[in-house]
């Protein structure tokens, strides 16, 4: 792969090359179509090519939730909540997020599941970091359904040894215990349930979902169809 920054750099932007070659995709693109990093630091003012072109870095980039990128997109949809909304009544948009979602293998599923019950109970987790606690703990991570017997007796356990203390101490949250009883799992056999044995969480409320939706789509109104 050539070094497009050593090879292709210059100190102003009408200098570059009208066109070069897209690692990614082999193609070559004009320069407009192509990424140019601006570079101003102690190494030099100077521009050049990244490897790869606009529409390559976009299908790379698409559907991953950066640290940096998250609060702003966030910002963003609040305060222009009318374009957000109308950028998702678009049915091609809706019908291709679809066809991706469907496309997800079910570890990738099983931890957007768990950002998403952390993100419910004020934990913000990279998809990454949801993945590490996925092959740790199991699909069930931190729902009760991942605990064994013995865990849930540990659950019990450390709320009433809690609960004689709630005068000093602050009360901890059903959350927070199981959470706690994952991590001591890693220290002691028979607390949690193994990965692969683990049974698929909340399944009534999944189908109660997928109804919901089911109906709300049957609702709509059909579309009329100018000629």
């Amino acid at each position: 792969m050539p070094n497009l920054r050593s090879k292709f750099k210059t100190d102003r932007f009408d200098q570059l090359p009208l066109s070069r070659t897209c690692n990614k995709c082999g193609k070559d693109k004009m320069r407009d179509e192509m990424i140019i990093q601006h570079r101003h630091d102690d190494s030099g003012n100077y521009y050049y090519f990244r490897p790869r072109c606009k529409d390559c870095n976009n299908s790379a980039e698409r559907g991953h939730r950066r640290e940096y990128k998250t609060k702003y997109l966030q910002n963003w949809r609040k305060q222009n909540a009318e374009v957000n909304e109308s950028y998702w009544r678009n049915d091609e948009t809706r019908e291709a997020a679809k066809v991706r979602a469907r496309s997800f293998s079910q570890d990738h599923k099983d931890a957007i599941a768990i950002q998403r019950r952390l993100y419910n109970r004020g934990e913000q987790v990279t998809i990454a970091a949801a993945r590490e606690l996925l092959a740790l703990y199991g699909r069930c991570y931190p729902t009760r359904y991942g605990l064994t017997l013995k865990g849930l007796k540990r659950c019990e356990q450390i709320r009433s040894r809690l609960r004689s203390r709630s005068e000093k101490y602050r009360m901890l949250s059903s959350f927070e215990i199981r959470v706690m009883v994952y991590e001591e799992s890693e220290e002691e056999v028979g607390l949690v349930i193994p990965p692969e044995q683990q049974p698929i969480p909340y399944p009534k409320a999944a189908e109660n979902l997928r109804n919901f939706h089911q109906r709300k789509n049957a609702e709509k109104p059909p579309q009329e169809v100018s000629l």
